[in-house]
């Protein structure tokens, strides 16, 4: 039982309440919603999908990631956020884990009480939240031309003994105690895209070195000064080595976090394993993926064998306005290296609807992005991240749900979060009775895309239909990631119960 914020007419009160859902009945008025569907009884996916039925949802279909970090997921419940995913029609969900050390256990669970799959998404080659971390990890940091790595990411050094033991440990830790569907990891790769000019470019630090110097007998080749007889650019052959050098560290450091003694395998036999790497519409991109990040699709599909593989969208691509739906028709060259070396395996692609301003994609480009997706050969997609498409600047809150909850109660499902302030407003619900008397709203709670509402209906009438006109609402325009857009107040809707 949780305490939870009740407004009532003239009184404010936190109260304990206990609210069972019993009833599902059909919205008036909810046809042409993308991404939007109708409940059904039971959970909104119907019967709650067993390990088996998931484990096949990770591998097909549109996908959202999630991230519970962001603000639009703080101070609702875990179930809201669940049900919220379930009535767009998700069958899968990407949960992003920053911290192996702080995961989110109860949303995975009504996830899945919402027959929803997840993939648990962990970062490989750095961290974000240093959470749970022991005290002498400053020391696992990569060393970079330049000192400081971009939006507040911390690059790890995959030839620290240190870091690589407590990873694959954490990751065997994470796989055994909480019940993900299937392991990811991403961005496993050394910093970055054209590194070489932008100065965000490793790992030249001391473990780097001496591990380059145990396998070619030599030290690797100077980066930092161009007066230097073994400057990159002078010194080719070694240039060559230590390109092959990075691809082999990337790839055997996946590999013994996923296959290694005490690995991911290991402590969890048979759970599904995706690997990650970048895929970009640009002259070379292979070759280049090789050369400034060390990652090689071949050689990590051929020596992990994960159970899929997914291409994320690189940065050169996602950051254009005008990036065209079809784009990764042109990751071809990406699919058909890997199907040379691995022509069964699953493949996904990830793509960006929102990080910034200029690249919010709304509905119409996520359809055509799905289709030129499918004719390209990949079986499943995710899109970056759930709440920061542009659809969630434009469409209006829109009630898609309806329950009955314990006695008095009823429970309005959002297609989205929704402002508290303006939901609690008991003067935007009037509610009639079968005899067609009033009923007065006396209590409303709010959480997330939920709002439930207590009302004081006659005796004998409160288990007869019920008609609730519902205008006023808001969305929670102040928990998107972009601040500068107005609220969207919904259409009044009327609904028969």
């Amino acid at each position: 039982m949780a305490s939870f914020s009740l407004v009532a007419k003239g009184l404010a009160a936190v109260v304990p309440v206990v609210v069972v859902l019993t009833l599902i009945v059909l919205v008036a008025g909810m046809a042409g919603a993308p991404r939007m569907a109708l409940a059904a009884p039971g959970s909104v996916n119907s019967a709650p999908a067993g390990e088996a039925e998931r484990r096949e949802l990770l591998f097909h279909g549109p996908t959202p990631t999630v991230d519970p970090g962001f603000a639009y997921y703080q101070g609702r419940s875990a179930e809201s956020i669940a049900e919220e995913l379930a009535l767009r029609g998700y069958k899968t969900v990407h949960l992003v884990i920053t911290s192996e050390k702080n995961v989110n256990g109860a949303l995975i669970d009504a996830l899945h009480q919402q027959g929803i799959a997840v993939w648990g998404m962990v970062w490989a080659g750095g961290t974000y939240s240093t959470t749970g971390f022991p005290p002498e990890w400053p020391d696992w940091r990569q060393q970079l031309i330049t000192p400081a790595a971009p939006s507040g990411f911390i690059y790890l050094s995959l030839f620290h003994p240190g870091y690589r033991a407590w990873k694959k440990e954490a990751l065997a830790e994470l796989v055994r105690n909480y019940p993900i569907d299937g392991i990811e990891l991403v961005e496993a790769f050394f910093p970055n895209w054209d590194g070489l000019r932008s100065g965000v470019y490793g790992d030249i630090g001391p473990y780097a070195v001496a591990a380059f110097r145990q396998r070619f007998g030599e030290d690797p080749p100077n980066f930092t000064d161009r007066r230097d007889p073994r400057y990159y650019t002078k010194v080719p052959e070694l240039y060559r080595r230590w390109v092959q050098f990075r691809v082999d560290a990337v790839t055997d450091f996946l590999d013994e976090l996923v296959n290694g003694k005490g690995g991911i395998r290991e402590a969890r036999p048979g759970i599904p394993v995706a690997t990650w790497t970048l895929a970009t519409d640009w002259p070379g991109a292979l070759e280049k993926s090789r050369v400034d990040l060390g990652e090689d699709t071949a050689a990590i599909v051929t020596k992990v064998r994960p159970d899929i593989h997914f291409f994320q969208t690189n940065w050169p691509d996602w950051i254009k306005p005008n990036l065209l739906p079809d784009y990764v028709r042109r990751y071809a060259p990406f699919i058909q290296e890997l199907r040379r070396v691995a022509p069964n395996l699953p493949v996904g692609v990830q793509a960006d609807i929102g990080s910034l301003q200029q690249v919010r994609r709304g509905w119409d480009w996520i359809a055509a992005f799905e289709k030129a997706a499918w004719e390209t050969g990949f079986s499943t997609y995710t899109l970056y991240e759930y709440h920061i498409g542009l659809y969630m600047y434009t469409e209006k809150p829109r009630i898609v749900r309806v329950r009955r909850g314990g006695p008095g109660w009823v429970i309005l499902s959002f297609n989205k979060r929704v402002d508290a302030t303006s939901a609690q407003d008991t003067d935007h619900y009037q509610v009639v009775t079968s005899a067609g008397t009033p009923a007065e709203v006396d209590q409303v709670f709010v959480d997330g895309n939920r709002v439930m509402l207590h009302l004081n209906i006659p005796d004998g009438l409160d288990a007869g239909p019920l008609t609730i006109r519902v205008e006023g609402i808001q969305d929670a325009a102040e928990l998107r990631l972009l601040k500068n857009y107005p609220a969207l107040t919904m259409e009044p809707q009327e609904i028969s119960l």
